[in-house]
């Protein structure tokens, strides 16, 4: 019997379903934040569980970083903001 395809990513203890995602690559994901703290609050995170950043391999950092800039700029134009908080 095949294995059943998964449908969600881990983020910490909880099961994310790919619905909840706004990107899906091969090493990170993009999410909202349920609780935003100001308006275009979003999550980029690795697929793979890491406590640090420095833990993520070069393809991973890479990618992460692409990520984060390609959100950046939608999000830049989107909320017209010259200002944008990373952290």
């Amino acid at each position: 019997m095949p294995k059943p395809i998964q449908q969600f990513v881990q983020f910490g203890p909880i099961q994310l379903p790919y619905s909840q995602l706004f990107i899906l690559r091969r090493h990170v994901f993009a999410t909202v934040n349920l609780k935003p703290v100001a308006p275009g609050h979003v999550l980029v995170c690795s697929r793979r569980p890491v406590k640090r950043l420095y833990d993520m391999t070069e393809v991973e950092t890479v990618e992460f970083w692409i990520t984060v800039q390609e959100i950046a700029k939608v999000m830049s134009d989107l909320y017209k903001v010259s200002i944008q908080l990373i952290l």
